[in-house]
């Protein structure tokens, strides 16, 4: 039984462990990839046009609505990142929301109902905005845990050491640990 737990809590560390590496190598070690990706980036091209205008409509005291249209994959989202990237120097404040599917139908038209779209905006602004920063809402927010799994993942590992450097006859039957033990020539225990 205590094999079989300790051993679940190995596997969680690994793959914990290589999301941090995979984090950490994506964000330090950029390596070119041979594979355009179609995800937005920040180095739109020929773009000069739109953001003059853009700028001018933001300018514009008289302008309360900008859209931004076209077909998927066309460049909108790297518009924008572009355009947040070359006016980072704290005139405008961004906020981005995602608009990208409404299933559900209106049943007198067939047409997408507007109290959704309202309401999937006001969800994704009040998401973005910490608790105490709106005390008097009667919208309940849940926040974020992250700090939790660190002090998990913290204790867990302490107890994995504990085991590995004070008990290891304890660990010895879980293959898993032995591989690992091995690799560091700590099965001499």
């Amino acid at each position: 039984m205590l094999e079989k737990f300790l051993d679940k809590i190995i596997v969680f560390l690994i793959k914990k462990l290589n999301i941090y590496h995979c984090y950490i190598k994506n964000k330090y070690y950029k390596t070119e990839s041979r594979y355009q990706f179609l995800t937005p980036n920040d180095k739109a091209e020929n773009i000069e046009e739109y953001s003059i205008a853009l700028e001018n409509a933001l300018n514009e005291i008289k302008v309360r609505n900008i859209a931004i249209s076209g077909s998927y994959g066309s460049g909108k989202s790297s518009f924008i990142k572009t355009f947040e990237k070359n006016h980072e120097n704290g005139v405008y404040e961004f906020l981005d929301i995602s608009l990208a599917r409404f299933n559900k139908k209106n049943e007198d038209n067939n047409s997408i109902d507007s109290s959704l779209i309202e309401k999937s905006i006001l969800e994704q602004m009040f998401y973005k905005v910490k608790s105490n920063k709106i005390p008097q809402s009667r919208l309940n927010k849940i926040n974020r845990l992250d700090h939790l799994s660190i002090k998990i993942i913290n204790i867990l590992l302490s107890l994995l050491s504990f085991f590995i450097v004070f008990k290891p006859e304890y660990l010895s039957n879980i293959t898993l640990l032995k591989d690992i033990l091995e690799l560091f020539q700590l099965e001499s225990y």
